[in-house]
């Protein structure tokens, strides 16, 4: 999919979220797949790292069971 495309219209922070759904219907691993300039740029400033696309979404965000649970029921 072009996310790129897509994220580039937002002019506040925006990513697109990955959520693998797990056999028994429970979520594994959530993901941050893309994210607009905006977001990049925060991501550089807060953690003082590069956003690399793809990686697991406790690596830029406090960990928290009810957005977990948010992602995959709006996922699902």
């Amino acid at each position: 999919m072009a996310f790129d495309r897509l994220l580039s219209g937002y002019k506040a922070k925006a990513c697109v979220i990955s959520v693998d759904i797990l056999p028994d219907d429970h979520y594994g691993n959530i993901r941050i797949v893309a994210g607009n300039k905006p977001h990049c740029d925060d991501m550089l400033a807060t953690m003082h790292k590069g956003f690399i696309p793809g990686s697991p979404y406790e690596e830029y965000f406090p960990q928290n069971k009810n957005s977990e649970d948010f992602c995959y029921r709006y996922c699902f």
